[in-house]
């Protein structure tokens, strides 16, 4: 349920007005999808912006520790303030980092990401450009990040534009990180697929598809509304 640059969820709520990145399906439907094992200890949000990502999870898995990395101030701030007032304050700390240049002995057993991914003329408002361009992190620094700082049997999950998803699974393998489910986002049956939810690992395994219609803002699908119940305020269908 948003109010302006506020956000209600069932089990929590947020501010995004000052950060880089808004409450989005993207970050939404990464959220509640993410496979999760029951045995994680740390998580890492690489490009956390207001926290979204991070709480969610927090939710999920109340049981680790979470930590959001970004590179825009006011993000941190406001993701910090969030957090505060969530039942995870605990849980869940931001810092203000460069991923490319950050280090973490063991690794984590999970990491997600709602990643930069335009390709055209930057957009105009100016913190957007930052969390959404690729010449703040581009595809390829991104992959090589998560291998880095993935442990040997973690996972790294992201959501992606369907249409740059070759690019990107290819950059992954590249960066020695192999598909291990991808769901593919369209919001009705016969139409192309407007976003890739896809989890990674660094195992060389068999990959699971499926597809995930999400209907209309009007009309949500069962699916859609089963996987966002224990998250979102759903209008009776």
């Amino acid at each position: 349920m948003m109010s302006g640059n506020h956000f209600r969820l069932r089990q929590f709520d947020l501010d995004h007005g000052k950060s880089s990145m808004k409450v989005g399906t993207d970050a939404l439907l990464l959220g509640a999808w993410c496979p999760v094992a029951g045995t994680e200890k740390k998580v890492l949000d690489i490009g956390s912006g207001c926290g979204i990502l991070s709480l969610l999870l927090a939710q999920r898995m109340p049981w680790v520790q979470i930590l959001g990395v970004d590179i825009h101030a006011p993000s941190i701030d406001e993701s910090r303030a969030n957090a505060s007032r969530s039942p995870w304050s605990q849980n869940v700390s931001f810092v203000r980092q460069d991923i490319t240049k950050y280090s973490n002995p063991g690794g984590f057993d999970l990491i997600v990401s709602n990643p930069p991914y335009y390709n055209s003329q930057k957009p105009g408002f100016e913190s957007r450009v930052v969390a959404r361009h690729q010449a703040s992190l581009t595809t390829t620094q991104l992959m090589s990040s998560v291998d880095r700082l993935l442990s040997p049997s973690g996972t790294f999950a992201l959501v992606m534009p369907a249409a740059q998803s070759q690019h990107w699974l290819t950059v992954a393998e590249q960066s020695g990180l192999y598909p291990q489910i991808l769901t593919w986002v369209t919001h009705k049956v016969g139409t192309r697929p407007k976003r890739l939810l896809a989890l990674f690992s660094q195992a060389k395994d068999q990959c699971n598809y499926s597809e995930l219609i999400i209907g209309t803002d009007q009309q949500r699908t069962a699916d859609y509304r089963k996987l966002m119940a224990p998250y979102l305020w759903l209008p009776a269908s």
